[in-house]
């Protein structure tokens, strides 16, 4: 917030089990633009949301929304179709890890296996995650799905069933002790994975291993981008 006092950080979020990030970015965008102005400015802007009907797949809702010296606005939300593959960067996965490495992380999580994901940064971590789960679209991850795992919660890792989370470095030898069953441990710093169940190279058919390598070796030399051996 402005000001020359001491001022703390403010945080708007908004929690969905929806995945429509641009209709939200849109959202927050406005919430922002308000607030430079004055906290009350937001409240009539978000009472038009809550009073407005989420809109349906392809469909749109307007709300009205006065702003002081700009009048009233008509701001239009529109829902994706879609929005699976919406705001997924998948550069940051295929920066960090080379074809093959992501073609055995895709074969893993097609098996719905345990799947542990390390870097050092909050942002790499759930941008990987989110490419990863992505790359499995038309069809979703529908197990447990956490990007970045707080140090209370590091004994997740042990749980038996399917999961994809993310994990700081700084935890690497905390997480090592823990009792895991079999999963594959990837390191997005380094580029490597640190622990493997073994036969991820024999989970997909050869024909189709080489047709996605094909695709992701064409994707890097077509969008100049250098993957980590």
């Amino acid at each position: 917030p402005s000001g020359r006092g001491v001022r703390l950080p403010e945080v708007f979020c908004i929690i969905s089990c929806l995945g429509c990030f641009g209709l939200f970015s849109k959202i927050l965008d406005e919430v922002e633009k308000r607030r430079q102005i004055s906290m009350a400015v937001i409240y009539p802007f978000m009472q038009g949301l809550r009073e407005s009907p989420f809109p349906a797949p392809g469909k749109s809702v307007t709300i009205k929304s006065f702003i002081p010296e700009s009048g009233t606005e008509l701001i239009e939300l529109t829902r994706p179709v879609d929005a699976h593959l919406e705001h997924v960067e998948f550069q940051a996965l295929l920066q960090r890890l080379s074809p093959p490495l992501i073609l055995h992380i895709f074969a893993s999580a097609v098996l719905e296996r345990r799947l542990i994901f390390l870097a050092e940064e909050l942002s790499v971590l759930s941008q990987c995650i989110h490419a990863v789960a992505a790359l499995l679209y038309p069809f979703t991850w529908a197990h447990t799905y956490i990007p970045v795992v707080p140090e209370c919660l590091l004994d997740t890792v042990c749980c038996p069933t399917p999961f994809m989370v993310g994990i700081q470095m700084r935890h690497l030898e905390q997480l090592l002790e823990q009792p895991m069953e079999e999963a594959l441990i990837v390191d997005l710093c380094q580029g490597k994975i640190i622990r493997a169940v073994g036969d991820e190279e024999e989970i997909l058919p050869a024909k189709l291993q080489n047709e996605v390598l094909t695709s992701l070796n064409r994707h890097n030399s077509n969008n100049n981008v250098h993957s980590k051996d």
